[in-house]
């Protein structure tokens, strides 16, 4: 029987997280501190990380860790949450405790229990490197988690440099020394399919937001106003729950992939 997972409180929530507690005892997407194009993509991403957190123990290193929306996540699972990241402006006092890449990691090897690495390979110029670094600070027996887009937008620009399929997966990982145990799409044709029409959305909205801009003046976005995120918010909810298992021919279409890596 699958040990009780800790009920996460809505006080713990990070300030600025796109992360919190549903009320069910489990997590959903908060859509103020989201791209409002991205809700469904990262609605997925969330509940295939959640579906896999009963793997964390220990010690947990988290790479590229960003603002930390994910602290809650592992809260009570494990003893501690170690963020490493770059610096950059979605940082605030206190996100990150160390600032690094993931290519020369500042810790010993084999410190810690398990390392979630979540959409950072694709920035990375040598993901052989990057993988081989998250094994070493791995503890034998360890585990990771690693997600990456396949089917997405070229985003963080200039550092978005690979997608990655299972085949590369299973080649980075042997070279590695880690034991692919699991890995799993993020949706299928249709979630992709529905992903690229609210990105689609957006760009109307921009186009939009160019004459609004030369007849007002206005610097600010439409994109970026609240009330625009919780519309996009309100047209992706029926979807979240729609396709929140859908993986209709995954195999060659999903938004990308999340893989549980083990030291042996």
């Amino acid at each position: 029987m699958q040990a009780k997972l800790p009920v996460p409180a809505m006080k713990n929530v990070r300030a600025g997280s796109f992360v919190r507690p549903d009320g069910n005892g489990g997590f959903c997407v908060d859509w103020r501190h989201l791209s409002a194009e991205s809700i469904l993509a990262t609605s997925r991403l969330l509940a295939e990380i959640c579906a896999r957190r009963q793997f964390a123990s220990g010690r947990l290193l988290d790479v590229g860790c960003g603002s930390r929306p994910y602290d809650i996540v592992f809260e009570g699972l494990v003893e501690r949450h170690v963020g490493v990241d770059y610096p950059s402006r979605m940082h605030t006092a206190g996100q990150p405790d160390m600032y690094a890449g993931a290519l020369a990691l500042p810790f010993r090897s084999e410190s810690f229990d398990f390392v979630l690495c979540t959409e950072v390979i694709e920035h990375v110029p040598d993901p052989f490197v990057a993988m081989g670094e998250l094994a070493r600070v791995l503890k034998h027996g360890g585990r990771a988690i690693v997600t990456t887009p396949f089917m997405y937008r070229v985003h963080g620009a200039p550092y978005d440099f690979f997608r990655y399929t299972p085949f590369a997966y299973r080649e980075m990982a042997s070279r590695a020394g880690l034991i692919l145990e699991e890995l799993a799409p993020r949706g299928g044709y249709f979630t992709v399919g529905f992903d690229y029409l609210m990105k689609g959305l957006a760009m109307v909205v921009g186009g939009v937001n160019t004459i609004v801009r030369k007849i007002f003046g206005t610097k600010r976005h439409l994109i970026e106003s609240r009330w625009v995120r919780f519309l996009f918010f309100m047209i992706q909810r029926p979807l979240i729950a729609l396709l929140r298992r859908e993986s209709v021919k995954s195999e060659t279409y999903t938004l990308g992939y999340v893989a549980i890596l083990r030291k042996a």
